[in-house]
């Protein structure tokens, strides 16, 4: 749905691209400086946030190009980019020994703010859990047991987005986080997510339709026709 809009770029699968792009920023920010014949001043992280910005818009183009010139050449006018993460929470063990002590549920979420202070969040739940447990029945290797232990996450996971939204809201920053609920998948929550977005003009007309038969492919049997008028867009 998304880019089906010619000024946005979302992707994904990316592997947890947040928590690659934290490793390196904590060791800059740990680096001793010398003194002596080896003296050079102690690296500041935060000069290191522009490469890393750099590295993961790369990384979210690399699907097209291998290269960042020739991709900015196709995609240049993709005013808006981003990338899909449902690994937010799981953080490797050898980051959460790292922040011993920090709430790991919002370490990748607060460095995502530091990187992108102008980015914003699009929340994705579901809240019918049977539902969920029903859809993951249906891909035939999750038990009882993991289906509880997935739907406990999940909802750690809402709780804990929910109330960084709130947050965020709370101090007048509505524009950071948009809520977006699967049980509220219609046309005009998607539009009203257009505008929360800064788009004035064109407006979604219909649902688009993913994971035919249970996989990651788009319905065959599905309108593409999104947005009648891409041309006519103000972003």
């Amino acid at each position: 749905m998304l880019n089906a809009h010619p000024a946005i770029e979302l992707r994904g699968e990316d592997c947890n691209l947040l928590a690659d792009a934290l490793r390196p920023w904590r060791t800059a920010s740990l680096q001793p400086y010398f003194q002596g014949p080896f003296m050079r001043k102690a690296i500041s992280p935060n000069n290191l946030l522009c490469d890393l910005q750099r590295f993961v818009e790369d990384t979210i183009r690399a699907s097209y190009e291998t290269s960042a010139v020739t991709t900015d050449k196709h995609h240049g006018d993709r005013k808006i980019i981003g990338f899909k993460e449902i690994r937010w929470m799981d953080i490797a063990p050898d980051l959460a020994s790292a922040y011993p002590g920090r709430d790991h549920a919002l370490l990748l979420l607060d460095f995502a703010t530091m990187l992108f202070p102008c980015g914003r969040f699009i929340f994705n739940v579901r809240s019918d859990m049977t539902a969920l447990s029903e859809s993951w029945a249906k891909l035939g290797w999750i038990n009882d047991a993991i289906a509880q232990e997935k739907e406990l996450q999940e909802l750690k996971m809402q709780t804990t987005a929910w109330k960084k939204h709130v947050e965020w809201r709370g101090r007048g920053d509505s524009w950071r986080s948009f809520w977006m609920p699967l049980e509220n998948f219609t046309v005009s929550h998607f539009n009203e997510m257009l505008a929360w977005m800064g788009e004035d003009r064109c407006r979604y007309v219909n649902i688009l339709h993913d994971n035919y038969n249970h996989s990651y492919l788009p319905d065959p049997n599905g309108d593409m026709n999104v947005i009648p008028d891409p041309q006519s867009c103000s972003l």
